[in-house]
């Protein structure tokens, strides 16, 4: 899943990407940091007459948040504080479900998170994040 980030310092979220073909259940991933209302509204109106889209949303407490400020490879790409984000986040998942669209706030755990990335080679960056939380909601779904 394509990933971008903006100069307004919305972190590193999956490029509103069209629906992958042949699946029934599409997920998304978004996390808040500094989420940018603009794309969120492009993306929730392009969505709209799509069936069936999970939106996995990246959830921290507050400690949980601290220690991923602290193994991010670019400190920069989150909001200043935890309550920065846990108000862009809330702001995002209002806007999506204003939309129709089911958000499903995945809690992340920092410790779980590191180890997946580390077992796959990859950095503790906004697209593994955005991967991750799609894979546990995967998970969710399919061990219900």
């Amino acid at each position: 899943m394509e990933t971008s980030s903006s100069a307004d310092g919305c972190v590193e979220t999956p490029s509103w990407p069209s629906r992958p073909k042949g699946e029934e259940v599409s997920f998304y991933s978004f996390e808040a940091d500094g989420f940018a209302a603009a794309q969120l509204q492009r993306w929730t109106l392009a969505m709209r007459n799509e069936k069936s889209i999970a939106v996995a949303f990246a959830w921290y407490d507050e400690a949980q948040w601290k220690l991923l400020t602290e193994v991010v490879p670019d400190r920069g790409e989150l909001d200043a504080t935890f309550q920065d984000w846990e108000r862009a986040a809330h702001d995002a998942v209002r806007m999506i479900e204003a939309e129709g669209l089911v958000v499903e706030r995945i809690p992340v755990n920092v410790g779980a998170l590191c180890a997946w990335c580390d077992e796959r080679k990859l950095p503790v960056n906004g697209a593994a994040r955005a991967e991750y939380v799609v894979t546990l909601l995967r998970q969710r779904r399919t061990h219900v």
